[in-house]
């Protein structure tokens, strides 16, 4: 499982960021508002600007969060395993857990704010990039280490745009395994091994 969440050594933050990817997942980022985060928070406006210069400071950090508590942390914990398909496993299971409604919403803001589409580029570069590297560990191609990390991350996309009312994570992640199955069975031809890993388990 991923580290626990956190921002580097200022804890105090936290609860701010956590209602602020709350309120992006229930009302979108219009609804990401100074007195929407403080009233959740049953906090005054001074008290928000004890921590941040104004909202645009805010929502940087806001952004930094995300991107080191849903992804940075994410690769990590996959880097240190040292098994492929166990790392393998490990993104998929991570995948799975993302806050899918907050990426949707940030998804739709990065195409009004140019820092938010900067950060939801290297989220899912950074994603892809460990996916790739870890392929390459299991002797694919630079074209099918592509391929693969393309159709991941387009599952991803799709499953996070879904109506939420018909999201299916069981589906979600049945489609993440499809794709193990198939990283199995051209790993196996690649090697020579005529038995692909997962039926050896």
């Amino acid at each position: 499982m991923v580290a626990m969440r956190r921002f580097g050594d200022d804890e105090s933050k936290v609860p701010y960021f956590d209602v602020g990817l709350r309120i992006l997942a229930e009302q979108g980022f219009t609804g990401l508002k100074l007195t929407t985060v403080c009233a959740e928070l049953d906090v005054t406006t001074g008290g928000f600007y004890y921590y941040f210069k104004n909202l645009r400071h805010f929502i940087d950090e806001l952004i930094n969060y995300w991107l080191e508590s849903w992804t940075e942390d994410m690769v990590r914990t996959a880097e240190a395993e040292s098994d492929p398909f166990a790392r393998l496993r490990i993104l998929i299971d991570e995948g799975t857990r993302l806050p899918h409604q907050t990426e949707a919403a940030i998804r739709h803001w990065a195409a009004s704010d140019p820092a938010v589409a900067t950060a939801m580029h290297r989220a899912d570069s950074a994603r892809t990039q460990v996916l790739r590297d870890t392929l390459a560990t299991l002797g694919l191609d630079e074209a099918e280490r592509d391929q693969i990390a393309e159709s991941a991350l387009y599952l991803l996309i799709g499953y996070e745009f879904r109506d939420p009312q018909r999201q299916n994570p069981e589906t979600f992640r049945w489609g993440l395994h499809l794709l193990l199955e198939y990283i199995e069975r051209r790993a196996a031809a690649t090697s020579g091994d005529a038995e692909p890993e997962a039926s050896r388990m």
